[in-house]
């Protein structure tokens, strides 16, 4: 039995394994030997079927139990009512705690398992075969997704809570989860600022090596799939629309078929099923890598470019490397923290001198913002580790020591000699005893803004900061944002103000309790995140400027309330 924690709400959810419900039956049958004899491209479908149940909120078991035949339902009648009975018993203890057998992340490793063994699949299938294996195979696959949890038995009490609830909700949520379009339109911009920014000629060469009639309208045209995209997650396309072509050409190379028995595969990369059954229509395997897939293949593409043009980089994780100092941080995250400001009386300070301190300071009165910005795409597989110490290990080297937290402390302990901060407090009439601190670590993967981790790292930083040799009035619990959630934010709500926000948040974690045998730990998204007001569109035209790579005058001459205007006519 493993539990596996809900990104939005915090409801801990049962994974439930072969040995929970049959913990009397001894199950020597592995995953395929239970697959054997249904057809892989069903086992696909099916696996469709249930990440689509995910976004309706459905329960997939019942519905799957519900399609069994008549014959079938008797033969397993015993078997069925285990597994209901499992799924439906309720813990008293727990009042936010649920139970299943589909799930996510076994979701995607079963796809790459099917792929991988296609042909075997594909020899052993029959025209008649029972449904009911499908769920003997996926309670036999859970057991090896998700080992035993016994090894958080090590974690120190004062970090068991937050880390084990960590390392839970990290086995569980993908590290590419389905971002909002305009993150990916933003992100896309930023790269190609920083690629024209830093090699000359860039913009010219680039289009003409891959045929392209203008970068912007080539973004545009890549994220145009994703209108495509239906609430079933499949993609049709109309055979006489010669418009569609590309963009069918494009669904043609992210096509898993093509791996069918090819060894390893990286279902990121290729997260369509094609339809056997309509030469226009493609299966959806994983929205998440869909919507990713479109930023990845495009900056593999810049990069593969840029090293042979420019002979600029010898690895790709170089070229990342000076991506997330130049275009991360000097780019997206500065355009960003700007358009999440609405009060012009705000002094912003960006770091360009000393890369080993923070990436800003915002002074606002006797209020103090310090902000360090992480652009993690991904760090030695924590989504798959199960070793306290391990975990605990990579989360201190990425976020505690040198970085992150550490650069975080070390501003606040040499605030007093920083000449902006000499100058409010002169200016401002300010004395020390009297200004409050806000830390800010802000990451460019949401899969990192995990409520859990936010608290492990607060803990870490209380324990490193002194306050009476800092000597201000109070120093507040760190807050953790993504570049996707404030993308977010911003766009979804035209009267949000960052600073305000966290003003807000630092008053609703001082009140927070973790007394409590679940503690649902604070979340700045999820405190801010509103859909019933107007939206920012402005916002979008603000981006485009201030990435205008193009140089193009028309971008320079468009009104602020563009899109707005688009959205009347």
């Amino acid at each position: 039995m493993n539990k596996i924690q809900n990104r939005k709400s915090l409801q801990l959810v049962v994974v439930l394994s072969w040995k929970d419900i049959f913990p009397e039956k001894i199950e020597k049958r592995n995953v395929l030997d239970f697959l054997a004899g249904i057809d892989p491209e069903f086992l696909l479908l099916t696996i469709c079927a249930i990440n689509q149940s995910f976004d309706t909120k459905e329960s997939f078991e019942k519905r799957l139990i519900d399609s069994f035949s008549s014959l079938e339902k008797r033969k397993y009648n015993y078997e069925i009512s285990r597994i209901l009975n499992s799924i439906n018993k309720r813990d008293y203890n727990s009042n936010n705690e649920a139970k299943c057998i589909f799930n996510r992340k076994s979701n995607s490793l079963l796809i790459k398992k099917i792929v991988e063994n296609y042909n075997f699949l594909k020899e052993k299938s029959i025209s008649e075969f029972e449904s009911f294996s499908f769920i003997q195979a996926y309670l036999a696959f859970n057991a090896e997704v998700f080992p035993n949890n016994k090894f958080m038995d090590d974690i120190p009490k004062k970090y068991f809570k937050s880390l084990s609830q960590f390392i839970i909700t990290a086995k569980t949520v993908d590290f590419d989860f389905v971002y909002h379009q305009l993150f990916i339109l933003v992100r896309l911009r930023s790269l190609f600022e920083y690629l024209c920014r830093n090699y000359d000629g860039f913009l010219q060469q680039f289009e003409k090596k891959h045929n392209i009639n203008g970068l912007d309208k080539y973004i545009f045209d890549q994220l145009s799939l994703l209108n495509y995209l239906s609430d079933k997650n499949y993609i049709h396309f109309d055979s006489q629309n010669t418009n569609e072509i590309q963009i069918k050409e494009y669904c043609e190379g992210v096509c898993i078929n093509s791996l069918f028995n090819k060894g390893k595969i990286e279902l990121k990369y290729y997260p369509l099923l094609k339809d056997t059954e309509n030469v226009n229509g493609y299966f959806v395997l994983n929205k998440a890598y869909l919507f990713m897939n479109f930023y990845h293949k495009i900056k593999s593409k810049a990069f593969e470019f840029i090293k042979k043009e420019y002979k600029a980089f010898n690895t790709y994780p170089d070229f990342i490397s000076d991506f997330a100092e130049k275009g991360g941080e000097e780019i997206l995250f500065r355009n960003l923290l700007k358009l999440s400001l609405k009060n012009k009386y705000y002094r912003v300070v960006f770091n360009d001198k000393d890369k080993s301190l923070i990436d800003c300071m915002l002074f606002n009165n006797r209020h103090i913002f310090l902000f360090e910005f992480k652009d993690y795409e991904s760090i030695n597989n924590l989504d798959s580790v199960y070793d306290y110490k391990e975990v605990k290990r990579i989360i201190d080297e990425n976020f505690v020591e040198k970085k992150g937290i550490s650069q975080l402390i070390s501003m606040i302990n040499r605030l007093k000699n920083n000449s902006d901060f000499n100058e409010l407090i002169k200016g401002k009439h300010i004395k020390p005893h009297n200004i409050e601190i806000y830390p800010v670590l802000v990451v460019s993967n949401s899969f990192y803004n995990i409520p859990s981790l936010e608290h492990y790292l607060s803990l870490k930083m209380s324990e490193k900061v002194n306050m009476p040799d800092v000597g201000f009035k109070k120093i507040h619990n760190l807050a953790m944002i993504d570049l996707n959630s404030l993308v977010e934010l911003i766009y979804y709500n035209n009267q949000f103000d960052l600073i305000k926000c966290l003003k807000e948040y630092a008053l609703k974690k001082k009140k927070f309790n973790e007394n409590v045998s679940v503690p649902n730990y604070p979340s700045f998204r999820e405190c801010f995140i509103k859909s019933d007001v107007i939206k920012n569109a402005d916002f979008l035209t603000q981006f485009i400027k201030l990435t205008n790579f193009e140089n193009n005058d028309d971008i320079k001459e468009m009104p602020e309330d563009f899109f707005k205007q688009r959205v009347k006519k």
